[in-house]
């Protein structure tokens, strides 16, 4: 894998034409520089991407719906991506610290920052280390995309799900690093991945869900979610201290999967959602945090004929959940140190004996009861189906209703083993 990631690197820095040639003066080479890596400052980079609709395709359909389907997100022919600004000064105008109230000169600084490449070798073998610029990436405006089931790759004869729209999508980095070496410690090869020191912001502006039933009446058919960001506690970016991934395929109860590892995660991360509407009416704002993922938690994929096989695992600890719903001293329900896991010991009645162990499952390969995903058709309708076995523990410490405590809330023991969603239903 490393000497294809090395020829890739030399394809992108060796012209490609060697009788295109020519020499470069001083001022052309005042961006590079190099001494064990090499350092480029590079200029803003914009593009745009556009497409008419995507599909997936599941040729064998669902019980009771044993005809070919279609899952097809359509009408984002006019949806765009822009502006993707690399190693530049961020306008500080236009950056998620200016718009949640925070002086952006404090977060972003003022100067340019390189990317940064070397080629190094530790205990651990060869990697490539990359020194990230500061970046800015958002969406232009995806409105009313189309998801629906069909039973043709166009999308035509469809049943629709829903409509969303999702205007402003801002990632920003501020530097931080990231290490690439090929994935020994799996046995399986593929690619591993550790980011040190990384701060970054995630924003967005607006989400809109909308019900696709024309008969429901325009402003009382949506979801809509505003002003989410990601943040440390304090509107400054979230920082990954330490985060190690890997990436790779493996074999699993005699098949293959494709393995998706986080092997650590550390920073502290919250979460914000500024304004809630359900139906064109306001429903208050959350505030979450701190949130602690713990080690191994991780994504299989896999397929049965033409649908697809997932185990999805993950052990979290959220200190609070915050919903807010009026101005008044009271106005907040509150869940206080809640814990997703797979196992739980001690005594339910004292959440100071509780403890929990494992990650929590959806979908259990163990015993061969993957959480699955399914399309098809009968001929007159379509069918989306869900499959999600559930294996674990939910224990909230405290959980706070308009100022009152009513104390601890547990669920231990789970094991789901049938979970099944039909979307539209029968």
């Amino acid at each position: 894998m490393i000497k294809y990631i090395y020829i890739l690197l030399i394809i992108i820095i060796v012209p490609t034409s060697t009788s295109a040639l020519v020499a470069l003066s001083d001022h052309e080479m005042d961006d590079v520089t190099a001494q064990t890596g090499i350092s480029i400052i590079l200029p803003d980079i914009d593009f745009g991407v556009s497409m008419t609709r995507l599909s997936l395709t599941d040729k064998d359909g669902v019980s009771g719906y044993p005809n070919p389907a279609y899952l097809v997100v359509d009408n984002i022919d006019h949806a765009t991506f822009g502006n993707f600004n690399l190693a530049t000064k961020i306008a500080m105008g236009d950056t998620v610290a200016h718009k949640i109230g925070v002086d952006p000169s404090s977060i972003y600084g003022t100067g340019m920052k390189p990317l940064d490449l070397d080629v190094g070798t530790d205990s651990n073998g060869t990697f490539i280390n990359i020194g990230l610029p500061k970046m800015q990436l958002y969406t232009g405006d995806f409105d009313d995309v189309h998801i629906r089931v069909a039973d043709n790759q166009l999308g035509t004869n469809g049943t629709d799900i829903a409509y969303f729209s999702l205007p402003g999508l801002y990632f920003e980095g501020m530097g931080g690093n990231i290490q690439l070496r090929p994935a020994g410690n799996t046995g399986n090869g593929g690619i591993d991945v550790k980011i040190t020191d990384t701060p970054f912001y995630l924003y967005n502006e607006k989400l809109i869900i909308r019900d696709a039933d024309p008969m429901t009446t325009a402003g009382q058919d949506s979801l809509e979610l505003n002003q989410y960001y990601l943040h440390d506690g304090n509107k400054n970016p979230f920082i990954l201290r330490n985060g190690h991934f890997s990436l790779n395929v493996g074999r699993e109860n005699n098949r293959n999967w494709l393995k998706i590892i986080a092997h650590e995660w550390e920073g502290d991360l919250y979460a914000n959602l500024g304004e809630m509407k359900w139906c064109g009416e306001q429903f208050g704002r959350w505030e979450i945090g701190r949130i602690i993922q713990y080690e191994n938690a991780h994504t299989y994929i896999s397929g049965h004929s033409m649908g697809l096989d997932m185990e999805i695992a993950a052990r979290f600890k959220i200190e609070n959940i915050y919903y807010i719903y009026g101005s008044g001293a009271n106005d907040y329900n509150n869940s206080h140190m809640l814990h997703i896991a797979q196992n739980f010991s001690g005594d339910a009645r004292y959440p100071s004996s509780w403890s929990f162990s494992g990650n929590l499952l959806i979908g259990d390969l163990a015993n061969n009861r993957p959480a699955t995903l399914d399309f098809g058709s009968d001929g007159s309708s379509n069918m989306l189906a869900l499959n999600l076995p559930i294996k674990g523990s939910l224990g909230i410490e405290s959980v706070q209703l308009g100022g009152t405590d009513f104390g601890p809330v547990l669920i231990s023991g789970m094991d789901i083993k049938y979970l099944k969603l039909y979307i539209p239903h029968r």
